[in-house]
């Protein structure tokens, strides 16, 4: 419904509305400092919130189709990145609330974006089924922002439907309309395991903190578990049946006791 809230996961406090978009949200990050976000929506804008706490809300309306992906950079400088249906990535400043670098050569739309460990360079993943590697730099004369474009990786037949990140920058998950799920070597793009145990679709993948463990979520509700070293699958979590509605019996009403009337002119 386009509405953001701010959980306590003991329920301590009170909910917080953090921004209200107009359409669905599709990601939400933190920064790594716990006080900053970013929201992503399908109403083709960001949302960049410097505190939780506070009540400025920086609207961010510079793309031209569904916002999908954003994340923040690890580094110092105060960046972070949004990507997009109308297949654009763009690089923001904190400070200044602006586009500080564009990059135009996904083919098809962004579906999952992530800083490498250096902060300045990143990766995303693309609905026309590659994985895409980037990276920004400051001329210190200028003073000015600069891109520059690294590799271009064929990862998923059909598109790459989203990604992650192990916690430490190391490894990258993605998750493939084909059905498989790949952990790749995030610094250099090459591909390290591959999995093909999903009998549909794969949307949503992860990484815990080392990137040793895996997961992902079907199009039919399933979450593969996987041993990403053992190239093994340790378990798979099916969605619970739904309860069994229970059907009320229908109310019969029953005739109002009284007497019978007797039409006027009638005969007895």
């Amino acid at each position: 419904n386009g509405k953001v809230s701010l959980w306590t996961l003991n329920g301590s406090t009170p909910v917080t509305l953090l921004a209200e978009h107009s359409d669905n949200i599709e990601a939400i990050e933190f920064k790594s400092d716990g006080i900053s976000m970013l929201i992503a929506s399908d109403d083709n804008k960001a949302c960049f919130v410097p505190s939780i706490t506070g009540k400025e809300r920086n609207v961010l309306d510079e793309h031209n189709g569904r916002v999908i992906a954003a994340s923040f950079s690890p580094g110092k400088d105060g960046l972070f990145i949004t990507g997009s249906l109308d297949k654009m990535v763009k690089v923001w400043e904190e400070s200044t609330k602006k586009v500080i670098v564009n990059f135009d050569q996904p083919e098809a739309g962004l579906t999952g974006l992530a800083w490498l460990s250096n902060g300045t360079q990143m990766v995303g993943s693309c609905l026309d089924g590659r994985l895409y590697w980037w990276g920004v730099y400051r001329n210190q004369k200028t003073k000015a922002w600069g891109g520059y474009f690294i590799r271009r990786v064929d990862a998923h037949e059909g598109g790459v439907n989203g990604m992650g990140a192990s916690g430490n920058r190391a490894r990258l998950i993605t998750a493939g309309e084909n059905k498989t799920v790949s952990v790749w070597d995030m610094n250099n793009g090459n591909r390290m395991k591959t999995f093909h145990d999903a009998n549909h679709p794969v949307y949503a993948v992860a990484l815990n903190t080392d990137g040793k463990i895996g997961a992902g979520g079907g199009r039919d509700g399933s979450i593969w578990v996987w041993d990403v070293d053992a190239e093994k699958l340790i378990t798979t979590l099916a969605m619970p049946p739904l309860p069994v509605a229970v059907v009320p019996a229908p109310v019969v009403k029953k005739p109002t006791a009284g007497k019978t009337k007797i039409k006027s002119g009638s005969k007895s």
